[in-house]
């Protein structure tokens, strides 16, 4: 029996773990990444006070043994957390008043993190519960140096100390003095011009000869070599970093790329590449369609644009420029064949949706009528972008990608965490004149910046996630 909390989905074995920087109940701060650098497994269990399965996994021993074992005081393999993820929980209910099952504090030797309420998943959201999107209690991860995340799963019975030791002996292990893999591809696969922008894929040091400084990230068509991106910088062991080609251009209708990285002296080559295929999208100009904005009860905070393939500006609804409730109905023309996108605001972060209002944004094809958008206005706190390639003659393309990108607290001071519904692939803090003040390299939907050594003022974060550029305000203390 386990209890569910929400509907979204957990995230699966085999994915790269979330970081995170928390704190826990003695004050101590903890940096997940910092421990799989340092080559350990890393066990997290996702709590409630008031969980009876909970309590009787907490007492069953096995996260004791291992922490006996092969915890610090052991062979120092293993690092543990349990993270309690009920945002109203308090010290009261830890030491087992007010409802919990017990006393979660007393004689536990590992860690316990009382999970701090996340701002923009009201009400019951929580950071760490979110990253690793949570949706039955407990919830037990074993997150390997590689940074792959794999769940202990209670339909099988969780596993013993003696099992789970054995679990963590399939963790991805370097055992070469140079090799460094190509585990990913990062983004867009679909096109306009035969030109595909912003290629991403993620790369992983697995060397024990050291940090990876240098290595060349090619991209293969029909086994010539059509692009190249000269990779440096400085790599630890296990860590990953986001690739990013410009762009690829001369490509047919359709491709099957390959991505291979080239590092001087790898040794085993098994992980050195991928294929991925992707699809040229264009429009029959003309095509004129009707855009329908249904607001909430506070339509001043919509606004939206279109933009082509060049950043262009097609067409502009401006904050404020809605001024009642009313279904807003606007028409464009595009003359010429172009990708499109559609970038969706609310500047007060809450969609234009359900308590105010149900509201919705709508494409339709002028001529035909046709529907080849719809957009619920429950579409999520800050900024929301949807981006689509117009095909020919039919509209807008299956490829169309909405997330939500969230960046808190803000104002900020030492930490800020960005939330995606995608992965983000490269963060650049710019200040108000356009220079760059800091620049982040990532590949997850959640990332915790440190900007503790930033002087206070305004700035914009550009986040890149595929083909999406998104621009956040962000102002540091």
């Amino acid at each position: 029996m386990l209890f569910s909390i929400n509907l979204k989905a957990q995230l699966p074995d085999g994915s790269i773990g979330p970081d995170w920087v928390a704190t826990d109940i003695d004050g101590v701060e903890h940096h997940l990444y910092d421990y799989l650098d340092e080559g350990k497994v890393v066990i997290i269990d996702f709590f409630t006070t008031w969980c009876a399965p909970c309590w009787e996994y907490h007492n069953n021993g096995t996260l004791d043994e291992m922490w006996e074992l092969y915890g610090p005081d052991g062979t120092n393999e293993v690092m543990i957390f349990q993270i309690e993820q009920d945002n109203e929980t308090g010290m009261e209910e830890l030491l087992g008043g007010a409802g919990s099952q017990g006393n979660w504090i007393e004689g536990v030797p590992f860690p316990t993190i009382n999970d701090a309420p996340n701002p923009n998943n009201p009400p019951y959201g929580t950071i760490c519960a979110d990253l690793y999107e949570i949706t039955y209690i407990p919830t037990i991860y074993i997150i390997c140096p590689s940074r792959i995340c794999n769940e202990d799963h209670w339909e099988d019975d969780y596993m013993n100390a003696a099992e789970l030791y054995a679990f963590m002996g399939d963790c991805p292990q370097a055992t070469e003095q140079i090799d460094v893999a190509l585990l990913n591809y990062e983004g867009a696969v679909s096109y306009c011009d035969g030109q595909l922008n912003s290629a991403g894929v993620v790369i992983q040091n697995l060397s024990l000869q050291g940090n990876l400084t240098q290595a060349t990230v090619n991209a293969i068509l029909d086994g010539n070599v059509i692009a190249t991106v000269a990779y440096s910088g400085d790599l630890p062991l296990y860590a990953l970093e986001t690739v990013l080609f410009e762009s690829i251009t001369n490509l047919p209708d359709t491709a099957s790329l390959t991505f291979q990285i080239v590092v001087e002296g790898d040794t085993y080559l098994e992980n050195n590449e991928i294929e991925v295929d992707v699809t040229q999208t264009a429009i029959e100009a003309p095509l004129t369609f009707t855009i329908e904005v249904q607001p909430d009860n506070y339509p001043t905070e919509v606004s939206f644009e279109l933009l082509d393939e060049n950043g262009n500006l097609l067409y502009e609804i401006a904050e404020g420029s809605l001024t009642t409730s009313d279904l807003h109905t606007f028409e464009i023309t595009i003359d010429e064949p172009a990708c499109i996108t559609w970038n969706i605001h609310d500047v007060f972060g809450d969609g234009i949706c359900c308590d105010y209002g149900d509201g919705y944004l709508r494409l339709i094809n002028t001529e035909t009528s046709e529907e080849i958008l719809y957009v619920n206005g429950e579409y999520g706190s800050g900024i929301t972008e949807l981006f689509a390639a117009l095909n020919p003659g039919v509209g807008i393309s299956e490829s169309i990608d909405a997330h939500n990108i969230q960046v808190y607290p803000n104002p900020a001071k030492d930490l800020v965490y960005i939330t995606s519904d995608i992965k983000i692939q490269h963060i650049e803090l710019l200040s108000q004149d356009g220079r760059i003040a800091k620049e982040f390299n990532a590949n997850s939907v959640a990332v915790n910046l440190n900007i503790s050594d930033v002087a206070p003022g305004v700035y914009y974060l550009k986040i890149v996630s595929s083909n999406h550029v998104t621009a956040k305000k962000l102002v540091i203390e």
